[in-house]
């Protein structure tokens, strides 16, 4: 997610839908970087501004020690395929009801 135009200070207007949805237009999500996925944070300014922020993607390389140290001897690799497998049974399990 990079950012590929500098911002303008133009303003552009969206319309909230009723499910309280803004739709964020093409040239404001390559200017910030963000496509169909991505999230996003939206800042309330003190002074009733709104900002939005790209949230910046991490791989699983990047999340690494985010919950500490892992185990000694075992790979990231075989930590994401177990969580994944953990998951898949957890689904199927419920999906089995």
């Amino acid at each position: 997610m990079v950012a590929t135009q500098p911002p303008t200070g133009r303003k552009t207007r969206v319309r909230i839908s009723k499910s309280g949805q803004v739709t964020l237009p093409a040239n404001i999500r390559r200017s910030l970087g963000v496509d169909v996925g991505d999230q996003v944070d939206i800042i309330m300014e003190m002074d009733g501004r709104v900002s939005v922020k790209p949230v910046p993607n991490l791989t699983a390389a990047e999340m690494a020690g985010m919950f500490g140290p892992r185990p000694e001897g075992i790979e990231i690799e075989d930590l994401i395929r177990e969580a994944t497998h953990e998951g898949m049974d957890r689904r199927i399990k419920r999906w089995m009801k």
